[in-house]
């Protein structure tokens, strides 16, 4: 399971932010082989001058499970960057991003940890040593 924390000025309205989702989860789908209900996007609007005014759009921070190749994030960073252009308009230098790689062994839902072994676990393992 990955996480997408969008931070950006309150701008764009539910549509745009369900079509970005939905781009973002079925890349990731593809890109991992993981069902897109395994990925989470999350809006966080800030109120004009509550949002840096330095040409920035968008804030992306994503959150995964340590071990991706240098390949597997480019591809990450370009499906994100594509989901946001596609949709507001912007251009790619708009869409900032972070990744931060979460240990294994570090997530859960409903009480168990799932990101250490399991189907979903094997499967982005796979994806990523594939992608290698």
């Amino acid at each position: 399971m990955s996480l997408f924390i969008c931070k950006w000025k309150k701008e764009f309205g539910r549509e745009v932010k369900e079509n970005i989702r939905r781009d973002i989860c079925n890349g990731f789908a593809e890109l991992t082989g993981v069902e897109a209900r395994y990925f989470a996007v999350c809006f966080e609007d800030f109120d004009e001058g509550d949002f840096s005014n330095q040409g920035i759009g968008v804030f992306v921070l994503l959150y995964q499970t340590e071990g991706r190749s240098d390949e597997f994030k480019d591809r990450a960073v370009t499906i994100i960057t594509e989901a946001f252009c596609k949709y507001t308009g912007w251009g790619p230098e708009r869409v900032s991003i972070m990744i931060q790689d979460i240990q294994k062994g570090s997530v859960a839902v409903n009480g168990r940890i799932v990101n250490r072994t399991g189907p979903a676990a094997e499967v982005v393992k796979a994806a990523c040593d594939g992608a290698e």
